[in-house]
């Protein structure tokens, strides 16, 4: 605000001390707003003692009137800086925000990430234990089954010899495979026939 008076009148008439009263009470609360006193044909102890602690111009002096523009357009730079750099900030504070915000989720999907990863790492030791697992029970199946067929053919091979001996023993180790217990049967019985005719 620019108060400007040619003679201490002027300051005091009360319309225009109630403005720049009013304006002093808005400057306690804003820190932007500025008064600048402007006279003439009076001296600087002639002002208001609230307006007497302001920088006040003097336009009877030469030079005021551009001290007075300059004094302003300072003013208004100060200010735009002021509202630029606050500007400024609040963009980098957006900018920090943004960023915060990417970190986070670039945390998130990440430990996502890792837990598909765990999971299906998991899933595949599972899936390799269970496949070891299987190996090992069809090795005990084969052997248990391969090992008795091994007997069985040794068995019906000795019978087919004629050495009803060797095959009766191996036929009573594998009870129940295939026809075993039959052969074991037809080998007593062809060895019974053979004493029977040897001692006869």
């Amino acid at each position: 605000m620019i108060v400007v008076a040619t003679s201490a009148d002027h300051f005091e008439a009360p319309w225009v001390r109630n403005e720049w009263s009013r304006f002093l009470a808005f400057m306690s609360e804003d820190a932007d707003k500025r008064i600048i006193p402007v006279y003439k044909n009076i001296t600087a102890y002639e002002l208001p003692d609230e307006l007497s602690s302001y920088q006040a111009q003097d336009l009877s002096k030469i030079g005021a009137l551009q001290d007075l523009v300059l004094g302003i357009e300072s003013l208004l730079r100060n200010r735009d800086t002021t509202k630029k750099t606050m500007s400024e900030q609040d963009v980098l504070s957006i900018v920090k925000e943004k960023e915060e915000r990417e970190r986070l989720a670039a945390s998130e999907a990440r430990a996502k990430m890792i837990s598909k990863l765990m999971k299906g790492l998991l899933a595949l030791i599972a899936a390799f234990l269970i496949i070891i697992g299987m190996v090992k029970l069809l090795g005990y199946i084969n052997k248990g089954y391969l090992a008795p067929r091994k007997v069985y053919n040794t068995a019906v091979a000795e019978m087919n010899n004629g050495n009803y001996d060797k095959a009766i023993s191996a036929f009573s180790t594998i009870n129940g495979f295939k026809d075993s217990d039959e052969l074991y049967k037809k080998c007593f019985q062809l060895q019974q026939e053979i004493i029977v005719a040897y001692i006869l």
